[in-house]
C-alpha cells in the first residue's frame, strides 16, 4: 500500500499510475477483507448497533479529512500524511488488537474454497437481502457523488462549481458522521436495525426528489445536510444488521461477501459519468429529458463547435461508451435533406 501510493504520487507515466492504482485498490481491499471478518469475533451481540454507529463515525470522518486535506498541502504532503496514518493504524492493530484463536477447519482444495463463496439457502435468506439493499443504497450515494457537478453545472447552471461540489459534500460527510454516531448506540436500545434503515430510506428518499424538483443551491445545501442524516443513519446500523444476519460459521467469508455491495455499486455509478467527463473535455453538453434509446443509452447533445467534422466524428467514437454519433464521412452522404415539420425547403446533393 505505501509503495502504491509513492507510486501515485512520484510518477509522470500513465502506465506506472495505472499500476499503482491497482495496487493501491488491490491492496487496500486485502486489510479490509480481514478487518470486515475480525469485528463479528469482537464485539458482543448487544453492542453491535453501538460498533456500527463508530465505524460509520469514522468513515465518514475519514473522508472528510481526506477531502479537506488536500485543499491546504500539496500532493506529495498529503501522500505522506496517509502514508503515516495508515502505518500508525497498522502499528495500533498488530500491537494492541487480541485476535481470537482461528477454528481447526479441514483443509480444502483450491476448488473447494471457491465453490465455498457461493453461499445459499433458507439461513442466507435475510444476509442476501442485506447485501441487495446495501447494494441499492450505495449505489444511489455514488450516483449523487458522480453526477452532482453535471447537476450543478447543467441544471443550475452554475458555470464553476468544483468548489460547491466540495461543500455539499463536506457538509453530506459531517453530517452523516454525526447520524451514525448517535443513532448506533439507539438502535442497541430499540432493538430495531430494520425500523432506523427504513426511516434512513425515507429520508434518503426525499432529498433526492429535492435534487429533482428545486433549483436553488441553497435548498440543495440543505438537502444534502438532510441526505447525510439519512445516510448516517443507515450506516450506524449498518454492519450490525448484516452480522445479525449471519448463521454462524464462515463470518469472515460472509463479510468479504457483502463487502462487494460497495465495490459493485462505485462500478454502477462510475462508468456514465467517465462517459460524460470525457464528453465534457471536448464541449459542453447536456443530456436529453427522453427516454432512452432502443439498446438502453441515453441521448447527449454535444453544444461545442464542430471545426473538423471528421476530427470530431474520431474523438467521440474513440470515447468508451459512446455508441454512436450524429456526424458521417462524405463517402457516406448522398444527399442532405433540410426541413422543418413536413416540410423540406431545402435539399442538395452529396460531396
Amino acid at each position: 500500500t505505501f509503495a502504491s501510493l509513492l507510486v501515485l504520487a512520484y510518477t509522470r507515466s500513465v502506465l506506472l499510475f495505472v499500476i499503482g492504482l491497482m495496487g493501491l485498490q488491490f491492496l487496500n481491499n486485502v486489510p479490509q477483507a480481514s478487518y470486515q471478518g475480525l469485528i463479528p469475533d469482537l464485539v458482543p451481540p448487544e453492542q453491535r448497533g453501538e460498533a456500527s454507529g463508530y465505524m460509520g463515525m469514522f468513515n465518514q470522518a475519514g473522508t472528510v479529512i481526506g477531502g479537506v486535506l488536500p485543499a491546504f498541502t500539496s500532493i506529495f504532503a498529503f501522500v505522506w500524511t496517509t502514508v503515516a496514518m495508515t502505518a500508525a493504524a497498522l502499528l495500533v492493530t498488530l500491537g494492541y488488537v487480541a485476535e481470537p484463536p482461528s477454528l481447526d477447519l479441514p483443509r480444502r482444495n483450491l476448488r473447494a474454497q471457491f465453490a465455498g463463496f457461493f453461499v445459499h439457502g433458507a439461513a442466507y435468506r435475510d444476509f442476501w437481502w442485506v447485501f441487495a439493499t446495501r447494494f441499492l443504497v450505495m449505489a444511489g450515494l455514488y450516483v449523487l457523488q458522480q453526477y452532482l457537478f453535471y447537476y450543478l453545472r447543467f441544471v443550475l447552471g452554475i458555470l464553476h462549481p468544483d468548489t460547491d461540489v466540495f461543500l455539499i459534500l463536506i457538509i453530506l460527510s459531517i453530517t452523516a458522521a454525526i447520524a451514525a454516531f448517535v443513532l448506533g448506540r439507539l438502535s442497541d436500545i430499540v432493538r430495531s436495525r430494520r425500523l432506523i434503515v427504513c426511516l434512513a430510506g425515507v429520508l434518503q428518499g426525499v432529498c433526492a426528489l429535492l435534487f429533482v424538483f428545486s433549483h436553488s443551491l441553497t435548498l440543495v445545501f440543505v438537502a444534502s445536510a438532510v441526505f447525510g442524516l439519512g445516510y448516517g443513519a443507515y450506516q450506524s446500523v449498518d454492519w450490525a444488521l448484516v452480522v445479525d444476519t449471519l448463521p454462524g460459521a464462515g463470518a469472515a467469508r460472509d463479510m468479504g461477501i457483502w463487502s462487494v455491495s460497495t465495490t459493485g455499486a462505485q462500478l454502477l455509478a462510475y462508468g456514465l459519468a467517465s462517459t460524460l467527463r470525457r464528453l465534457g473535455e471536448l464541449g459542453p453538453v447536456s443530456p436529453r429529458d427522453v427516454p432512452e434509446s432502443p439498446d438502453g443509452g441515453i441521448i447527449v447533445d454535444y453544444l461545442g463547435a464542430v471545426g473538423d467534422a471528421a476530427a470530431l466524428a474520431s474523438r467521440l467514437a474513440a470515447i468508451p461508451g459512446v455508441v454512436e454519433h450524429g456526424l458521417f464521412p462524405p463517402a457516406m452522404v448522398s444527399a442532405v435533406v433540410v426541413g422543418r415539420g413536413e416540410q423540406a425547403p431545402w435539399q442538395g446533393g452529396g460531396t
